[in-house]
């Protein structure tokens, strides 16, 4: 295991910038690093989620709301790195987040959402089915896709302070990317009135949603008109 992480130490610290001073030169657990994997959206095992793992304090990392990674107050200017600490990422049922791998976990701070969907495409549905076989997909701030559909469903907020939506998609059990307030205009060019089932919502309410994998997702109630 210590050849190990000293393997991947090296890896990080050869892929950074000539110059750039790499977190990981300082109080830093190396532990966390031995679940880099080839895929860095890939989570770590589910044991490493056990209530046992040893707390190793608070990591002095902060994901602002524009999706970067900071350490120690200065952001952290490797992707790869980024999307290494994003493979082990996790979210617990009070909100917090932590890197948790098999060995320990540390909890780390986050603004608003730990990633960002920065674009969307969608696909049209395939002939001969309805519209809403359509599919909707992003690209969050660290390459991944996801595609809007019942495990990925999109979530809207209201600002506390503007009163305007907040849009989020779900990227993988309770971790979300906010949408970009562009992305979130393009996809309304997709969207439709759909009038929600009475078990639902109020019977008869409209929304104005988008479709995707066969799933209503609604953007927001529609006011009826006086």
């Amino acid at each position: 295991m210590r050849d190990f992480i000293l393997e991947k130490t090296a890896f990080c610290h050869a892929s950074e910038k000539p110059g750039f001073l790499s977190p990981l030169n300082r109080d830093w657990s190396p532990c966390v690093l031995a679940t880099v994997t080839e895929n860095p959206e890939k989570t770590a095992p589910k044991d490493a989620k056990d209530p046992q793992l040893p707390f190793c304090g608070d990591l002095d990392i902060c994901i602002k709301a524009d999706g970067t990674w900071y350490y120690q107050g200065s952001p952290i200017g490797r992707l790869a790195l980024v999307k290494l600490f994003a493979s082990v990422l996790h979210r617990k049922e009070n909100g917090d987040y932590w890197l948790i791998t098999p060995v320990e976990q540390v909890r780390i701070q986050v603004e608003d959402a730990p990633f960002t969907a920065v674009e969307v495409d969608v696909q049209p549905a395939p002939k001969g089915k309805g519209r809403e076989f359509q599919i909707v997909r992003f690209r969050t701030n660290l390459d991944a896709f996801i595609e809007l559909g019942p495990k990925n469903r999109l979530i809207v907020r209201q600002d506390a302070f503007n009163k305007g939506p907040n849009p989020y998609i779900i990227v993988r059990e309770k971790l979300e990317a906010r949408l970009l307030r562009s992305v979130f205009y393009h996809l309304v060019n997709y969207g439709e009135e759909q009038t929600a089932s009475p078990s639902q919502h109020s019977p008869g309410q409209a929304f104005f949603g988008v479709w995707s994998h066969g799933i209503f997702h609604p953007l927001g109630e529609l006011e009826e008109e006086v």
